[in-house]
């Protein structure tokens, strides 16, 4: 008995249910050229389909399936959205399409602020401790003998430093006797820098390489200034935009692991209906015409003909 396999079910759909269903069609003769359906799943999914015969076309009898079962299901496309957030609207494919890319350009740019403000935070830091490096010995003294360091790292003229104290009696703070700078504002160290030293560790002193620092540095401004570009120039935008996009096919394609998609997206054809003809099985038979009159069919060939012609010699001769 020819028999149908079905080893991938539409997504989201329960085997179970689908099951159910199949075996209510069968029960309820609803399509006459299904005999019989049975799950043999065991890690993977394996429902067999037994039609009523060996003349059903597999291609219809699937096609009556996919029309009466979850074996075949669509999914709607709801195009009703809020373009500019506020409106609805029912937009076309290429409305959408083109929502999409405007939103991509607005991830970027909010993607790129939000770099740009780290960047700053971090470049702000990195000055402090350049001067922290190249003025060691000062910012010990400070952290040391001072009795509010951080308006102190904020107060030192960092320009022309204080030498070296050696005692708490030769220490010159660079606040004056009512706690306050005595340079203009925006000489000393910013309220992050000074926090960023204050929290820094002892250890840490050691790993304060001036290279290091400079380096980070200059990577930083490099990219801070490729971002600003970014942000004045629509066309690298969408340069980007379409990196990001190559990267998901990349990444995310029909050729990465995994990727493959696992349906197919097509325009449903017409399922042609199964006439009753077409559950008659097709097989040679051979008919038996007598001397007498008798009329006789049976199955098969060459041994029929055999048969057939015994009998019509007994029946002749009686």
């Amino acid at each position: 008995m020819r028999q149908i396999v079905v080893t991938e079910i539409p997504y989201q759909v329960q085997k179970s249910k689908l099951i159910e269903k199949l075996a209510e069609i069968v029960q309820s003769k609803k399509l006459p050229a299904l005999a019989d359906v049975r799950d043999e799943s065991a890690d993977d999914v394996r429902i067999v389909l037994e039609p009523r015969a060996r003349s059903v076309d597999p291609e219809m009898l699937m096609g009556m399936l996919f029309r009466q079962s979850d074996l075949e299901v669509r999914v709607p496309l709801n195009m009703n959205v809020l373009i500019d957030g506020l409106t609805p609207k029912v937009c076309g494919l290429r409305e959408v399409l083109r929502a999409f890319l405007d939103h991509r350009r607005d991830v970027l740019g909010r993607r790129s602020r939000h770099r740009l403000e780290r960047i700053d935070r971090r470049l702000e830091v990195l000055g402090g401790l350049i001067i922290a490096f190249l003025n060691l010995d000062r910012v010990i003294d400070i952290i040391r003998y001072d009795d509010d360091p951080k308006a102190a790292l904020q107060a030192e003229d960092w320009d022309s430093p204080l030498p070296r104290a050696r005692s708490e009696a030769d220490y010159r703070s660079p606040l004056s006797a009512k706690g306050q700078a005595v340079i203009p504002p925006g000489i000393g160290m910013t309220e992050a820098q000074a926090e960023a030293i204050l929290n820094m560790r002892l250890r840490s002193l050691r790993r304060l390489e001036e290279m290091q620092l400079v380096a980070e540095r200059d990577a930083l401004l490099a990219e801070r200034e490729g971002l600003l570009a970014l942000m004045a120039d629509e066309g690298l935008q969408w340069k980007a935009i379409a990196a990001d996009l190559r990267e998901s096919r990349k990444r995310f394609g029909a050729k990465a692991p995994g990727g493959a998609r696992r349906t197919t997206l097509e325009i449903a054809g017409e399922t042609a209906e199964i006439t009753p003809e077409s559950m008659i099985e097709r097989e040679p038979v051979t008919v038996v015409l007598s001397e007498m009159g008798w009329v006789r069919a049976m199955r098969g060939m060459s041994s029929a003909r055999a048969s057939a012609t015994r009998t019509a010699t007994r029946r002749a001769s009686s």
